[in-house]
């Protein structure tokens, strides 16, 4: 990192700590401020999570003191938190089996699907390891599935010569092949395997980091958790296998997160990693990070309970580990030992909570307990009263799993996933933000210079983080069935891109092959031939009139997933009947014909639909049946809050804002920023019928929480910062520029 960019950070930091404050300092989730890192953690109650500041070495040389650079909570760029995953118990199922999901939630990541199927290997054999990649393509090498074959490749791309060339995918170790491997399904991570074990994922952050071999001034570790889990299915019959193998070699060999160049915030948020694993009997989840040497492992997991439902969300969740023994946890041996050496937790706490020891707080915490809160009253609405919306940071008012008042399928999974908290005070098809039609989405937070936004203004708000994402690769339900031979339960129902615009179909473990649309196309080109580009067709035609539009999406959903249930049911009873016969080539058979015409019709389905679109909803006006032979359409005029808060009614309001600030004029944040005109508009109450309360609604949380923050920079106080900074700069600026330019082998981010 350059100097000028270390000068640039401090400036900044010193600025917001000389900020006005006409308020008491309100809870940092909703003030996006930066709290002083040698500040107790009140909110919790806890020993005050600031270890990165106050003694993490930051840069790349051990030698270097404590950093003034980062707070006691990360802000990380967006996209960086990527998924959410759900696990149900077998007791908590309709079928008693056990289930699982995961939203890849990634903006660039590959979304292909892959079939490995299982393999003899002779014995001395090695297992490549590659270093993690996730863009597309996420994987080139020969001999493990069709998907990931170079001749799989789009070769009209200008790139594809690149892609092919020997060692693009890049193999950094390999470890000892077992004899064996089985059958499964994976995408950015493995998804399930032929003896049912499935998995979910979500990225968490963690107090330590470390860098991969391989890569420049490299660590020493070999494996991240797209490669662990893919091994844990290829080795597998039970998920505590999986958690045992996956801890076991990521204590040998080292663990490494998703990100270790780049902004140190966005390698603390990908350092840890949370999976729900599950088999026919049990549900598990389990989370790991790097350990202190960079070497290996901390690592733990948590039993779910049969009747029980759990969750993560981009935040560890298993919060009481007992020293005693117990049946219902795993965990590497340094559990205890990493954290009293430094100073993170004691023996005379008790059990130790992983998050509280091993993680690290975000600015906006609600990104993460949203929606924890939003499944567990989805599962158990009777929980509601006593499950508070919004919570402390660590959201320790929550408990580690629920019984859902009813029965749970892989249908209210799915629904759970397609939720942007509709029917809440945080339902993201109301207020301004969701503009007139009631659009859900909220783009990643960055800097736009050409429309005044910097980065500091962009990431001092904060929008709801929901389920349902509209840069979502692809979704998984996943079925692990105890009363049903493997061959024919091992099943995962996906769909691709934004669950809520994406319709679900079934996929086979045991199927000789997968559907192509599921393992083709790239995010370098639009194709109607893959089901990802038929639904985000859809997806984004939605945005320009959602309240209309989710109407016939939610109609296509239903008439095209019901029946692939029933059929699913009944391709089941065909695949068991040629079992008891010993015909398993039949069966399989059965199960890939099941796979390919599902997958067929979702591909059609929205490819129509996506057309039907077009034509039904255009330039404000909706046709009003497409089957009539008398054309009519109808008007879909804007809602009359926003013609108020749009200025219909007062021109005046309608008059274009100054393009840019004089340079002189001070950083203005946007709580206290804009012109009083375009307060204005958002503060005007509405009483009309439609929209009414949602515009209200709108209106007084924005104007509580500029009024909660009430923080903005002043004119002296940027001549003050600037004075201040101007001489650090100058006597420390290059020898830090020069000292960030080092590499180490591991970061602790504890004392």
């Amino acid at each position: 990192m350059s100097g000028t960019r270390l000068c640039l950070r401090v400036f900044i930091l010193l600025a917001i700590s000389h900020c006005t404050v006409s308020a008491p300092p309100p809870p940092l989730e909703r003030s996006g401020a930066l709290h002083s890192a040698l500040q107790p953690d009140q909110a919790s109650g806890h020993p005050p999570n600031n270890t990165l500041v106050s003694h993490a070495h930051v840069s790349y040389s051990s030698s270097l003191p404590a950093s003034p650079f980062y707070p006691d909570r990360i802000s990380p760029s967006p996209g960086t938190d990527r998924c959410t995953t759900i696990i149900v118990g077998p007791k908590a199922s309709a079928d008693g089996s056990t289930m699982t999901t995961h939203t890849a939630d990634c903006a660039e990541c590959d979304f292909r699907l892959a079939k490995v199927p299982a393999r003899d290997w002779p014995a001395g054999a090695q297992r490549p390891i590659y270093l993690f990649a996730s863009a597309y393509p996420r994987r080139v090498q020969e001999g493990r599935s069709p998907t990931w074959e170079p001749a799989n490749l789009d070769s009209s791309l200008p790139q594809a010569p690149a892609w092919k060339k020997k060692g693009f995918s890049q193999i950094i170790g390999h470890i000892p092949q077992v004899r064996h491997t089985f059958a499964l399904i994976e995408g950015l991570y493995g998804i399930e395997n032929e003896h049912q074990v499935a998995i979910g994922e979500s990225t968490c952050s963690g107090r330590f980091w470390t860098k991969p071999r391989g890569v420049p001034n490299g660590g020493q570790a070999l494996l991240e958790i797209g490669e662990l889990s893919s091994i844990a299915l290829e080795r597998c019959r039970t998920a505590r296998c999986a958690i045992q193998t996956m801890g076991d070699l990521a204590t040998r060999y080292g663990y490494y997160g998703a990100q270790w160049d780049g902004q140190m915030d966005d390698i603390i948020a990908e350092a840890g990693e949370a999976l729900t694993v599950g088999d026919p009997r049990e549900a598990w989840v389990f989370h790991i990070l790097p350990d202190d040497t960079g070497t290996a492992a901390i690592w733990a997991a948590q039993r779910v309970p049969d009747e029980h439902l759990s969750l993560v969300a981009n935040q560890f969740i298993i919060r009481g580990i007992p020293r005693n023994h117990s049946d219902d946890f795993m965990h590497s041996d340094n559990l205890w030992r990493v954290a009293e050496e430094h100073r993170l937790w004691s023996s005379g706490d008790g059990d130790l909570d992983f998050l509280h020891v091993y993680g690290f707080l975000r600015v906006h915490s609600a990104y993460a307990t949203r929606r924890v809160w939003r499944v567990f009253t989805l599962a158990a609405p009777s929980l509601a009263a006593s499950l508070p919306a919004t919570v402390d940071d660590y959201g320790d008012s929550y408990p580690f799993s629920v019984r859902p008042d009813k029965l749970l399928t892989p249908q209210d999974l799915m629904r759970y996933q397609r939720d942007h908290y509709e029917g809440t005070a945080y339902d993201l098809t109301q207020g301004v933000a969701a503009g007139p039609y009631g659009d859900p989405n909220r783009y990643d937070p960055a800097a736009n210079l050409g429309e005044n936004v910097t980065l500091l203004q962009a990431g001092a708000g904060f929008y709801e983080r929901s389920i349902s994402l509209f840069r979502t690769s692809y979704s998984t339900v996943t079925q692990s069935r105890s009363h049903l031979p493997n061959l024919v339960a091992a099943r995962v129902w996906i769909c691709q891109y934004m669950p809520a615009m994406s319709t679900y179909t079934p996929l086979y473990v045991a199927s000789t092959s997968l559907p192509p649309s599921y393992t083709q196309g790239s995010l370098f080109q639009y194709t109607d031939t893959c089901n990802y580009w038929a639904a985000a067709s859809v997806g984004n035609w939605a945005t320009r009139f959602y309240r209309y539009i989710r109407q016939d999406v939610e109609a296509a959903q239903q008439s095209l997933e019901a029946p692939l249930f029933h059929e699913a049911e009944t391709s089941d009873s065909q695949a068991m009947a040629m079992l008891a016969t010993g015909d398993m080539e039949g069966a399989r058979e059965v199960l890939a014909e099941q796979a390919g015409k599902a997958a067929e019709v979702a591909l059609r389905t929205w490819n129509d639909l996506f057309r039907t679109l077009i034509a039904r909803y255009r330039d404000g006006y909706k046709v009003k049946d497409m089957q009539s032979p008398v054309f009519e359409q109808e008007f879909l005029f804007y809602p009359y809050w926003w013609l108020q808060v749009s200025g219909f009614f007062d021109h005046s309001l309608q008059m274009a804002e100054p393009e840019s600030l004089p340079p002189s004029t001070p950083t203005v944040l946007p709580e206290q920023g804009g012109s009083a005109k375009a307060r204005g508009r958002v503060k005007k109450s509405v009483t009309e019928k439609d929209g009414a309360a949602m515009a209200v609604r709108s209106s007084g949380r924005a104007e509580g929480e500029a009024g909660e923050r009430g923080a903005g920079f002043t004119a002296s106080t940027v001549v003050t910062a600037v004075g201040f900074v101007a001489g650090l700069c100058t006597a420390l600026g290059f020898w830090l520029g020069q000292q960030w330019s080092k590499r180490q082998t591991y970061a602790p981010l504890g004392p």
